[in-house]
């Protein structure tokens, strides 16, 4: 059931971190070690571009998605110049 989805990520994350603490969490993805796999930064990376694409569908899913109706604005100059 869709109640039940975050759970999921939740219990993977303790799979992965132990520990879902902000401290523990950004400590292991900036030094990804063994648990990551045998290359430890690609796996890292993976897991990190996996759950950029869920958390993605996820808002794509709860707050629809209409790209004509996407903007941006003007891009303002950098106040530093080379």
């Amino acid at each position: 059931t869709a109640w039940a989805e975050p759970y999921r990520f939740e219990a993977a994350g303790r799979a992965l971190f132990g520990s879902l603490s902000r401290p523990v969490v950004l400590a292991r993805l900036a030094a990804p070690d063994a648990v990551f796999g045998a290359d430890p930064a690609a796996g890292r990376d993976a897991v990190m571009l996996e759950t950029l694409k869920a958390a993605l569908q996820d808002v794509k899913a709860k707050a629809g998605w209409d790209s004509a109706r996407l903007a941006v604005g003007p891009v303002a100059p950098h106040p530093v110049r080379a």
